[in-house]
């Protein structure tokens, strides 16, 4: 009888040592392993600016998701950010000039080659501004330094920098896939723009809030009387998105890689007879809204500007055509004047969206070639 009840107390012994045993482990559990902060705390925005040529003109840009973004820490965003670790989303990568056969072409040879891409955030040094970013593109690990900006008593955080796809991370074999069905493709340097901030909070200030602009206009079109001369028609635009990224106070160094897009409906024109809302509905509805253009976007993005000959490359696309012109610029004091020229028909090759217009405007008019001045100066 005793022997049983010594064997009963053991057992219950034994049991509660290991119940014990287990709860102490999941308590310690929970305080060795924090649960990370997740996506549900910040929002964030991601973008990518990709170029043509190596002398970084001819600039597409667009945007790109996270999969994931584990934050460990609290206290100020660069102390939150700190160690946080995070993965692309490559399935989001969109551009901004609804040019879909680059974002297809981009996922099924380049991003299917690097397979993914992650990264950890080392560190932030106050002194030099400068953020030591730990990133693997297909399989390789590189440390990669960003500039980066904090605002709002350091509760938002911008951070911007440039990575070499080759040189950086061999990824010869996935450029070269990529090159292999898109001959144009952009060189394996790219820019990168993060936003991180509070969700909940607006997002960080946009460095183009430093600065105001003026877009106008001229069309030209054949003067029936006089073969051999155009009429002309003038008129102003503005932008719906204009994203600058760098927090240069120099304007052509604040500029360069800027990208612009058109609010089409923003057209109003003048001519020596004055204004005419019939003509600007004419023009926004049967040529910006029609054709190869119809409900497509207009804008670009600016290149290198070169200070030798006061000229600058912008890739500007209409619609799924992007074409890279050369602009000439001017600095006057805190502005900065662009001025160039495009001909719709053949820099864009949209013959439809032209005759919609020319076939609904009095007079059978169409305007192909158009100059544009832009004036951008700081507030």
């Amino acid at each position: 009888m005793k022997k049983k009840l010594f064997s009963a107390v053991q057992r219950y012994l034994l049991a509660t040592l290991v119940l014990l045993t287990l709860s102490c482990r999941k308590e310690d559990e929970q305080i060795t392993t924090p649960n990370p902060t997740q996506l549900t705390n910040y929002d964030y925005s991601i973008q990518w600016t990709g170029y043509r040529s190596n002398d970084l003109n001819s600039p597409s840009a667009g945007t790109i998701g996270l999969k994931e973004l584990n934050i460990k820490n609290g206290g100020k965003i660069v102390e939150a950010l700190k160690d946080a670790t995070f993965k692309l989303d490559l399935e989001s990568f969109a551009s901004y000039d609804s040019a879909s056969m680059r974002d297809s072409n981009v996922k099924s040879t380049l991003f299917n080659s690097l397979m993914n891409i992650e990264g950890t955030i080392k560190q932030f040094d106050s002194n030099t501004k400068k953020a030591t970013i730990e990133l693997t593109i297909g399989g390789v690990k590189k440390d990669v330094i960003f500039d980066y900006k904090t605002e709002s008593s350091d509760e938002k955080i911008s951070i911007g920098g440039y990575i070499d796809l080759i040189e950086q991370f061999n990824a010869t074999t996935a450029m070269n896939a990529l090159k292999a069905v898109c001959p144009h493709a952009m060189p394996p340097k790219i820019r990168l723009f993060v936003k991180v901030w509070p969700k909940g909070q607006d997002a960080p200030k946009q460095y183009a809030d430093n600065f105001d602009y003026e877009l106008k206009w001229t069309g030209y079109r054949d003067n029936p009387s006089v073969p051999t001369e155009k009429l002309a028609v003038s008129g102003t635009l503005r932008l719906n998105k204009f994203i600058v990224q760098s927090s240069d106070t120099n304007l052509t160094g604040a500029l360069n890689d800027a990208y612009f897009e058109i609010d089409k409906k923003s057209l109003t024109s003048q001519s020596p007879g004055g204004q005419n809302p019939g003509r600007d509905n004419n023009i926004i509805t049967y040529l910006l809204e029609a054709g190869e253009i119809g409900g497509l976007n207009i804008g670009g993005s600016f290149g290198q500007f070169n200070t030798q000959n006061n000229t600058v490359s912008i890739s500007i696309f209409v619609g799924t055509r992007r074409v890279s012109k050369t602009f000439n610029y001017e600095m006057t004091n805190n502005e900065i004047k662009i001025t160039g020229s495009i001909d719709l028909k053949d820099d864009f090759g949209v013959p439809n969206a032209l005759m919609s217009l020319q076939n609904n405007s009095p007079h059978n008019v169409t305007y192909s070639d158009v100059d544009l001045n832009i004036r951008v100066w700081k507030k």
